[in-house]
């Protein structure tokens, strides 16, 4: 991230540099953030939430504006908010600023903050903790998902963020707050291996219409150890792979690399069924369960009982 504060700076600091209010109002390519701030283009949304900090005493940056920052998996509604969220450490919230949305709290323990900057902001365990307040069940644990996501093997690898154990401790010290007793029971549903938070939601509607056990991330390599492919979501028992197709899968790229993925399944056994985001709102009837479902669903239960 570039941390330039040529970008988004205060009155004060541009009066230290001979820069009036009076120039600043009459130059059209600096715009006011809210009172005593100012930015020019388009700032990373972190450079002004930790100048905001810098402006009142007590607040860290906190909720879906530290969400954004620890690149977790919040819903589009809220990656579209320009306002700044954050929480007040102590005494009265009493800041009625522009553009900044105040939340106050029972208790924030000192390992819940990091520093961030000039500023603080919650940690990505705290920060979760704060969404459960009023993500859904759903979006809630396409968060946690995210954030204890990790790759140990396969195409590429990287660390989790967190772990279901750090969230669930940081709960025990919350007893009976807000959205503890929903986000306990969602770290329950959550699992490692979901790439996306649509991978994340195919999983939960295949698992709330009795479809369980499917493995995640799941690598099948060739009897000389060769990686064959890595199915999104798999049951081994029928050897059903279970792709979820992104936008990015339109790409001429990906497309081909699907076409080889595609054939390297077939040839090591395996059925691969290929799901879009429409498949995972659509409703369709479906004959056999005599029911609506989502039509993700409907076509994984055919398969599944086909080769059962």
């Amino acid at each position: 991230m570039n941390r330039t504060y040529l970008s988004v700076f205060t009155t004060q600091e541009a009066a230290q540099h001979g820069v009036s209010r009076r120039v600043l109002k009459r130059n059209n390519n600096i715009n006011q953030h809210s009172q005593g701030l100012r930015f020019v283009g388009n700032p990373d949304v972190a450079l002004i939430a930790e100048k905001i900090c810098e402006l009142t005493e007590d607040i860290v940056i906190s909720h879906h504006t530290a969400a954004k920052v620890h690149g977790l998996r919040i819903p589009n509604y809220l990656e579209k908010k320009h306002e700044i969220s954050v929480l007040k450490t102590h005494g009265k919230w009493s800041t009625k600023r522009q553009g900044v949305v105040g939340y106050r709290t029972k208790k924030l323990l000192d390992d819940e903050t990091q520093p961030f900057g000039s500023a603080y902001i919650t940690t990505v365990e705290r920060t979760i903790f704060d969404l459960a307040q009023y993500l859904t069940p759903y979006q809630l644990i396409q968060v946690v998902d995210g954030a204890i996501n990790s790759h140990a093997h396969g195409y590429y690898c990287f660390e989790a963020q967190t772990s279901i154990e750090k969230i669930r401790g940081l709960c025990l010290k919350h007893p009976g707050e807000r959205g503890v007793k929903k986000l306990k029971l969602c770290l329950e549903r959550a699992r490692v291996g979901s790439d996306s938070a649509q991978e994340t939601l195919l999983r939960l509607l295949l698992d709330d219409h009795g479809i369980h056990g499917l493995l995640l991330n799941h690598p099948v390599y060739s009897e000389d150890g060769e990686l064959l492919f890595q199915s999104d979501l798999a049951d081994e028992r029928t050897k059903t792979s279970i792709q979820y197709e992104g936008e990015h899968h339109s790409e001429q790229l990906q497309v081909r690399r699907d076409i080889r993925r595609e054939r390297r399944t077939e040839d090591a056994g395996w059925t691969e069924i290929r799901i879009m985001a429409t498949d995972l709102y659509e409703e369709v009837f479906d004959a056999d369960a005599q029911d609506w479902m989502p039509r993700a669903v409907s076509i994984v239960r055919r398969v599944l009982k086909a080769k059962s």
